[in-house]
């Protein structure tokens, strides 16, 4: 039994050495953390500029993976937590990422739907729209010649994340039992907070329902278009949604 708690400290020693790495080496000494995560290599320690303390957080987040990452992002939403100048660094976290192989996710479309890819799209685009932690887009075209998205869930996607939020439970003990100075922070609730949250997000027929009722509320509205659902070609790990050509939000320059 002691095996898996033997090998979460061993990742949260590394993650330790991935801190200290962007500068936060002192924290561990501040708190009296040491002798749970030896240092290795060389000490750098962040500058003490707000801007700068910000940015090293967001690039130690971004180096630890998808799932830091989106804890970030939810961090970004909780001015309660982190002051404005890290709040403002973490809304600048993106969760893109390498993209799986095709065979990859031609075997999780065929464990969903049970049929092959070429059984199910007259074309399946290779190379992905958009790659994220759980899922990646992919363009395609259905037999009746309807253009669709097809996120797929990445293979093994809820087993990392599980293993993950171990790993942000137990930092959590550790910084109830340790850390005097994030007395005023319930951090297991705030990583209930986000257990909850991307646990939903494995299940695509969720966003599934949720798009349903955005297309079905705004049906008929001139100026909002919400894509349809296609639930012959939705699971919990594949989600079908009709193409739409559209401009994202963060390429809208309103001065221009």
């Amino acid at each position: 039994m002691a095996q898996p708690a033997t090998r979460n400290l061993g990742r949260l020693s590394e993650i330790a050495q991935v801190a200290v790495r962007h500068g936060f080496g002192y924290w561990f000494d501040t708190h009296r953390l040491t002798d749970l995560f030896p240092r290795r290599g060389p000490r750098l320690e962040v500058d003490g500029q707000p801007s700068q303390r910000g940015q090293h957080l967001r690039e130690m987040l971004d180096e630890l993976g998808p799932t830091f990452v989106k804890f970030g992002q939810l961090l970004s939403t909780r001015p309660d937590v982190l002051p404005p100048d890290i709040i403002a660094e973490l809304r600048g976290l993106q969760d893109d990422v390498r993209p799986v192989p095709l065979a990859d996710i031609e075997k999780v479309v065929e464990e969903e739907l049970g049929l092959t890819i070429e059984q199910l799209f007259t074309e399946f685009e290779e190379r992905p729209v958009a790659a994220a932690s759980i899922g990646q887009v992919h363009r395609a075209t259905l037999p009746n010649g309807r253009r669709v998205a097809v996120k797929v869930q990445r293979p093994g996607a809820p087993r990392q994340i599980e293993a993950d939020l171990a790993l942000l439970y137990q930092a959590a003990r550790i910084a109830k039992e340790r850390v005097r100075a994030l007395d005023f922070i319930d951090a297991r609730l705030l990583v209930d907070e986000f257990a909850r949250q991307i646990r939903q997000e494995l299940d695509y027929r969720l966003e599934a329902r949720n798009a349903d009722t955005f297309h079905r509320n705004f049906a008929g509205h001139p100026h909002v278009r919400v894509p349809r659902v296609y639930w012959t070609y939705t699971r919990t790990r594949v989600l079908t949604l009709e193409w739409l050509e559209g401009t994202q939000v963060a390429d809208i320059h309103p001065d221009e």
